[in-house]
């Protein structure tokens, strides 16, 4: 089944999109953990842990969402990596508010687990909506 033109142009500024705003909110990140240091009173080791929840996704979870994308398509795969990413950061919030460490690591852990579904299902849907000169494997199916 195909798209027409302007629905798969749609589709592909749309995940140019994303890809900026996550890797935008990567920037951030790194940003945020001196503040989350004084405001959690965090030793240098403790805030490393921020970076290492979020850092470990990659290796527990990349797998399992190569089969989520492969199983369910790439653009339901990235929908679902948005909720995950919006829910660990609002799960920011209250652990600011009741100044929860563990509550900031498990927000950090889930926003990091949709970074990684975002990144293993925009990087081959890209490259299928994009210009087939420019990308490798753009003969993909897409869901």
């Amino acid at each position: 089944m195909t798209q027409p033109a302007g629905a798969k142009n749609l589709l592909l500024w749309t995940t140019y999109f994303i890809y900026f705003t996550c890797g935008l909110s990567l920037c951030f990140d790194r940003i945020f953990l001196a503040d989350f240091k004084i405001y959690f009173d965090l030793s240098n080791q403790q805030l490393m842990y921020g970076s290492l929840v979020f850092n470990i996704t990659f290796v527990l979870f990349s797998y399992a969402a190569g089969v989520v994308s492969s199983r369910i398509g790439y653009k339901k795969t990235l929908a679902f990596a948005m909720m995950l990413f919006a829910t660990g950061t609002l799960l920011v919030y209250p652990a600011l508010q009741f100044h929860s460490y563990a509550l900031f690591l498990l927000g950090m852990f889930i926003v990091g687990t949709g970074f990684n579904f975002q990144l293993v299902a925009g990087n081959p849907l890209m490259a299928a909506l994009g210009d087939p000169k420019g990308s490798e494997g753009s003969d993909l199916f897409i869901r």
